[in-house]
């Protein structure tokens, strides 16, 4: 029996993940060594664990299958775990696909990323969000912060 499925992907996916709600917020990540001034918590963050959580609790189709305590479990050993060791940890497995008939993208009690499903609620979430972009001046603001950030050298 194979023991995971897609690890590269899924780190792909979660990389995204961070990446799309700095987007959202129009926050940018910024380093901070000893002797830096302090982030900007209007439009910086340096940590990725609550931008992370965020996304996963209040993004759909997201919101409706993670609870705060699955997000914070998911972030530590599904996107740390990959992003840091190349594993999964906490007993988190990857599967390619959902049982047939279910679209969750997780099953928290089982520990599973269903990695196909994930990346179809991704798609998901894009496709809205593309639709929030071209309707919201808030979600035009916050793109245009992000990628002029994004521009400059």
């Amino acid at each position: 029996m194979r023991r995971g499925e897609g690890f590269a992907i899924a780190a792909i996916q979660c990389s995204l993940i961070e990446f799309l709600e700095s987007t959202l917020q129009g926050k940018n990540y910024r380093y901070v060594k000893a002797g830096d001034p302090p982030i900007d918590p209007q439009f910086e963050y340096s940590g990725s664990r609550q931008m992370f959580v965020d996304f996963l609790l209040n993004r759909a189709p997201f919101s409706k299958e993670f609870t705060s305590p699955v997000a914070h479990d998911f972030y530590e050993s599904v996107r740390c775990g990959l992003v840091h060791e190349a594993r999964t940890k906490g007993d988190w497995l990857i599967r390619a696909k959902a049982p047939a008939g279910t679209r969750r993208c997780i099953d928290p009690a089982r520990k599973l990323l269903y990695r196909d499903n994930f990346h179809d609620a991704l798609l998901t979430f894009i496709g809205n969000y593309e639709a929030d972009l071209l309707n919201s001046n808030t979600v035009q603001d916050a793109f245009i912060r992000k990628y002029d950030a994004l521009c400059r050298p």
